[in-house]
């Protein structure tokens, strides 16, 4: 920090320096003089008290034993009219009981007499360097809180718009279902699948924003139940599959896992977030999904041959509204939360999630999932996915 300023409180630095001793206050000047800060010198406790109620002093030394007013009354009431006042005790026979005092009182250091230039000099920057460290952490307080209120702000703002694009997406998708029938075969038909396809796709945005404000406000639970995770993934590639476009995928079940203990609905929805975050990225290739038991867990991998992730963002990919291409040009689509949201899910499943980039091209994330396993059968190996 530059002398002269101090940003904790907004006051220019300033030193006040009391002692009835004259010998003692003329090399206090000569001392500060040094020094690139302004500075009073004064002798007794009153006038002492009257200055700093006109300069607002940030550094104060001070004799215990003054005229009109003691140092220990100067002390006390600076230190109730600003707290933040650093006060120096001038003292030529310091004992424990009167330091114990002085520093109950607020004094936060001693300068012996005879005074020495360089002891002086040396207490001034100790209380600059405090006070700095001290403007920082109430800077870093006050940032962490305006962080968290506007964290919160966001929270509730995406559960509302969450809330209020629901209804109406369901009364869409609802009509929608029922005019498929009667449009079956017509001109029309291709026109509303294209409008249900989108209609569903912001449904499951909706859906994704939700489940990510619950989780962050606490009131997403699991409910741990018996789930065959093999055939849960081998349903999620299907469902993804339409047989003829898009990437061929590739289910390798290392080990048959036969029932583990899990929440199926987040595990679900899991699978589904990886599978979806490659398949976006990855029109054309191979998609491979393998599942592993490691100790009593399960490791699921997820990789592709997509584009991959840029470096630049490989250690945020998993925050909040990141995106691997935000650029206006971006092909791919959604808000960013796809990710985030795994990462949650894999939180609540006691679980741990990371990123790495393939080298011979593409993304593979891989999930660890510790005490899913009931028992290790053997090995058994299955493929699944469209044909080539």
């Amino acid at each position: 920090m530059e002398p002269g300023k101090n940003a904790l409180s907004e006051r220019p630095d300033r030193i006040l320096f009391v002692d009835d001793d004259e010998t003692v206050r003329l090399m206090a000047e000569r001392a500060l003089e040094i020094m690139s800060i302004p500075f009073d010198v004064i002798a007794d406790g009153g006038d002492a008290w009257r200055s700093f109620d006109q300069h607002r002093q940030t550094i104060v030394f001070t004799d215990l034993h003054l005229p009109t007013l003691s140092g220990e009354d100067l002390l006390r009431r600076i230190k109730s009219e600003a707290p933040e006042t650093d006060i120096v005790v001038v003292t030529g026979f310091p004992t424990l009981r009167s330091a114990i005092k002085t520093f109950k009182d607020g004094a936060c250091d001693y300068l012996l007499k005879p005074i020495d230039a360089g002891d002086l000099h040396r207490v001034v920057e100790r209380c600059l360097e405090t006070r700095r460290l001290r403007h920082e952490l109430t800077t870093e307080k006050q940032m962490r809180r305006r962080l968290e209120e506007v964290y919160e702000l966001k929270t509730h703002f995406l559960a509302n718009v969450s809330h209020e694009l629901r209804t109406p997406l369901h009364v869409i998708l609802g009509y929608g279902d029922l005019l498929a029938a009667d449009l079956e075969g017509s001109e029309q038909e291709s026109d509303l699948t294209r409008l249900m396809d989108s209609a569903r796709g912001l449904a499951g945005i909706v859906e994704n924003l939700l489940l990510l404000t619950n989780i962050d406000a606490g009131a997403c639970s699991v409910n741990a139940a018996d789930t065959d995770l093999g055939q849960l993934i081998l349903d999620a590639v299907e469902d993804r599959s339409d047989g003829v476009a898009g990437p061929v995928y590739k289910v390798e079940i290392e080990a048959e896992l036969g029932i583990v203990r899990a929440d199926p609905d987040l595990m679900r929805r899991l699978v589904g977030l990886l599978l979806d975050n490659s398949r976006k990225f990855t029109e054309t290739g191979h998609i491979w999904v393998r599942v592993a038991a490691v100790g009593r867990g399960v490791t699921l991998e997820v990789s592709d041959t997509g584009k991959g992730i840029p470096e630049e963002i490989l250690g945020t990919i998993f925050e909040d509204f990141r995106q691997g291409d935000s650029s206006a040009t971006r092909r791919a689509g959604g808000m960013g939360i796809g990710l985030a949201l795994a990462k949650r899910l894999v939180s609540l499943l006691d679980g741990s999630i990371s990123a790495a980039n393939r080298p011979a091209g593409g993304a593979i994330f891989q999930v660890s999932l510790p005490n899913l396993l009931e028992h290790l059968p053997e090995s058994k190996d299955v493929t699944g996915g469209r044909k080539q």
